[in-house]
């Protein structure tokens, strides 16, 4: 993740030093859609604490007695927030919208997870990298700890399972709209904020190269 308390504030300081006067600095963001961010935090970190018994005050009973809010804005732009503190509340965390914005305005490629493969093309024309900017999938294991090695695990669902295709998904979908406003609004921009910058490239033959040669 982006470390907010370090990056945004230091990147306007970088541009304007003689190296980023000399060499290009761009700078990519990419978001996932908000309910797929919210299952695969809680498969990673959070269903392994809940079987393992860890405080329910703190992480809930299941996905969606968990769900801390706007979780993944708060991680990308929020000074001093980390994993540590994506735990249940069921105090609403005010928007942070302008600090939001604030940030974006210095992003040069904003773009949705599930259209990765054109950002990386847009992100070779922007930069001008000689090579294409290839990448390897790497999906990590379940945080492990204390609550890993208790020999009594309770039964509580991946979210697959507690978010199952029908009345479930659909709970689990209006669960993270309410709690997530800010995440949404964010993946809302990114989807039409990069759909615009692709189409505005469409016609660049250099940039239909660099699209042809990625795929």
């Amino acid at each position: 993740h982006v470390v907010p308390s370090h990056f945004f504030a230091q990147l306007g300081a970088l541009r304007a030093s003689p190296y980023g006067r000399t060499c290009s600095v761009t700078v990519v963001l990419r978001v996932r859609e908000p309910l797929s961010w919210y299952r695969s935090y809680y498969d990673w970190a959070v269903l392994g604490r809940q079987r393992g018994g860890e405080a329910r005050q703190q992480w809930g009973a299941n996905f969606t007695d968990w769900l801390p809010p706007n979780l993944q804005s708060a991680l990308l732009f929020l000074p001093g927030y980390s994993a540590q503190h994506a735990v249940r509340t069921s105090a609403p965390r005010p928007s942070r919208w302008r600090r939001i914005s604030a940030a974006l305005a210095q992003v040069d490629v904003l773009a949705p997870l599930e259209r990765l493969d054109e950002a990386a093309a847009v992100v070779m024309h922007k930069a001008g990298f000689l090579q294409p900017t290839g990448y390897e999938r790497f999906a990590p294991g379940p945080t492990s700890g204390a609550w890993s090695r208790r020999k009594a695990q309770l039964p509580v669902q991946a979210s697959g399972d507690f978010c199952a295709a029908g009345p479930r998904l659909r709970a689990c979908e209006a669960a993270v709209l309410a709690a997530a406003p800010d995440d949404h609004r964010l993946y809302q921009l990114a989807v039409e904020r990069f759909a615009a910058q692709v189409a505005s490239l469409r016609g660049v033959p250099t940039f239909a190269r660099t699209l042809e040669a990625h795929f």
